[in-house]
């Protein structure tokens, strides 16, 4: 966990100053590097620019004063040499246009130079042909010329002027962009500096009053303690530097020594209290010796009668061993007996499941032939209502055949054949009668026989539900009987095993008593020394009793030490 110590408080402080100082420096290099651009910039291109311009607006007067002193000077020598002089300052004015065109930087200074540099072009023509006029000695041509070639001089001078003012204002905003920015940062410093020294001031008192104020605090406290006031305030413990782990490590302090006191206070009103509780268990105990001494006396005149009765109880205690040894056989016995009968039960039970799933099979089977039954019953009412149905078939067509023999007489010769086709067919369909009968003669005793069937049958499914129903309650009864044994199987065998424990219980009586009757013995002859003891106890008691005494007399005096501080 994070942890603000002192030294790192301070230490922050200390590195937010420097911060803050190392940005007001950062911020006073840029200015002063933007102060070095615009004076490099006015030093590495505008001054030399200016310079130039100059030079080149002397350099054009000068070629054009040369040319005309060149045309009107009648000595051929002094032409010549005007003549050269031209021709230098001519190259002289190249030099300067080529050092002037590697200065132009900006688009509008570029286009100036650009239509300058067409100007001085034109003019620089304009001079050869001058100077071809003049080596032919043609003055008039020449004159003609550079009168023709004054206006592209005076465009010349005026680019050149343009150019000039056009760099001057280039110094002009340098400078005062480098002025501006020593203004700014000249304000922005003191500001820097005003707020590190507000900050400062400010940080100081801050951390100086985290220090002192808790610092104070703890000092008060501490005098209320050391006057023996411990009923102090904790102290709140806002911080986590060592400040406040000393507000932590104090109120911890305050704590301990309130428990201390408390704990002492409450050891010497124990001791006191436990001072007076021995006294007064020393008192009685030396009225517990006087009895002691009393009592063993007549300990000692009561051993002999002890033993006599020690001797007599420890014969009824082996007839009573022998007794119950022989109980526990018995139990045994009972314990096997009711082992085989849970056997005999459990077969029953079986057995009894067995039976029970057999009528159970039976009982299904029953009812399905039931069911069978019942859907043969159905079946002969349907052959009863198809034989009525033959039935009057047949009588329908013993009429149609009584009717096809009267037709079949009634036409004479004709109808003979017929009255035989209707003679067969009266005898067919008193066949059909007959067989219709017979049919449903059968039907009525089938359909009687199924009835008395299906009366049979559910009396035999509902005396196998009463079978059924008393074999299940033979099979309950028989795990209540299988449940009767187990429970008193396990009661003979607990009983068999209290039997064991009390028989093995009577044999330990009876070593018990063996060693008894070896106690009572030796108890009599020490009753003898008893009385020597006690003599010794009382003494020891006295002074034990005066000891208990100066025990309370010092638990009183701490009581009182203590009492000065407020807990």
């Amino acid at each position: 966990m994070f942890k603000l110590t002192l030294k790192k408080k301070i230490i922050s402080a200390a590195l937010i100053l420097v911060i803050v100082l190392s940005l007001s420096s950062v911020i006073g290099v840029i200015k002063m590097s933007e102060m070095g651009e615009a004076s490099n910039k006015v030093n590495n291109r505008s001054l030399p620019a200016v310079i130039l311009l100059q030079g080149m607006d002397k350099q054009i007067t000068e070629i054009d004063r040369l040319t005309v002193r060149l045309i009107l000077e009648e000595d051929a020598a002094v032409r010549s040499t005007y003549q050269e002089e031209l021709t230098k300052a001519t190259a002289s004015m190249d030099k300067s246009v080529n050092e002037y065109q590697s200065l132009a930087s900006t688009a509008e200074e570029k286009e100036l130079f650009t239509n300058f540099y067409g100007q001085w072009a034109m003019y620089l023509r304009h001079l050869k042909v001058v100077s071809a006029a003049m080596e032919e000695n043609d003055k008039v041509m020449a004159y003609m010329i550079i009168h023709g070639n004054s206006s592209i001089y005076k465009a010349a001078l005026e680019d050149v002027n343009k150019l000039k003012l056009l760099n001057e204002q280039y110094a002009t905003d340098a400078a005062n962009q480098s002025s501006q920015s020593y203004h700014s940062g000249r304000i922005l410093m003191i500001s820097l500096t005003i707020i590190c020294t507000i900050l400062g001031i400010i940080g100081s008192f801050l951390l100086a009053q985290s220090f002192t104020k808790p610092i104070l605090k703890i000092a008060e406290q501490m005098k209320l303690v050391t006057r023996g006031n411990l009923q102090v305030e904790p102290l709140r413990v806002r911080s986590k530097d060592e400040v406040g782990e000393l507000a932590s490590d104090f109120n911890e302090m305050c704590d301990s020594l309130r428990n201390l006191l408390k704990e002492v206070v409450d050891n010497s009103l124990l001791v006191a209290s436990t001072a007076e509780q021995l006294t007064a268990s020393a008192e009685q105990t030396s009225i517990a010796t006087e009895q002691i001494a009393i009592s063993a006396t007549q300990v000692a005149e009561g051993s002999q009668t002890q033993l006599a009765d020690i001797a007599e109880t420890l014969n009824y205690t082996v007839d009573v061993s022998k007794s119950v040894d022989n109980i526990t056989n018995r139990f045994v016995h009972v314990a096997n007996l009711t082992t085989q009968a849970q056997e005999k039960a459990n077969n029953g039970k079986t057995q009894m499941s067995s039976t029970v799933f057999q009528i159970r099979d039976v009982h299904t089977k029953v009812t399905q032939s039931a069911e069978v039954v019942n859907i043969l019953g159905e079946k002969s009412a349907e052959i009863k209502q198809i034989t009525a149905m033959i039935s009057d078939i047949a009588a329908r067509t013993n009429l149609l055949s009584l009717n096809a023999s009267i037709e079949a007489a009634r036409a004479g010769e004709q109808g003979k054949g017929f009255a035989v086709v209707a003679y067969e067919v009266r005898n067919l369909s008193a066949q059909a009668s007959e067989a219709t009968g017979k049919i449903s003669s059968l039907v009525n005793e089938i359909t009687l026989r199924t009835d008395e069937v299906v009366i049979s049958m559910n009396e035999g499914v509902q005396s196998l539900n009463e079978g059924m129903m008393l074999v299940e309650g033979v099979g309950n009864v028989f795990s209540e009987i299988v449940g009767a044994v187990e429970e008193v199987s396990g009661e003979v065998d607990t009983a068999a095993l209290e039997a064991r424990s009390v028989n093995e219980g009577t044999v330990s009586m009876v070593e018990s008593m063996k060693k008894i009757a070896e106690i009572s013995e030796r108890a009599a002859d020490s009753t003898q020394t008893v009385a020597s003891v006690v003599e010794e106890t009382t003494a020891s008691m006295q002074e034990v009793s005066a000891g208990a005494n100066m025990l309370a007399k010092r638990a009183e005096e701490m009581n009182q030490t203590v009492s000065v501080f407020k807990i």
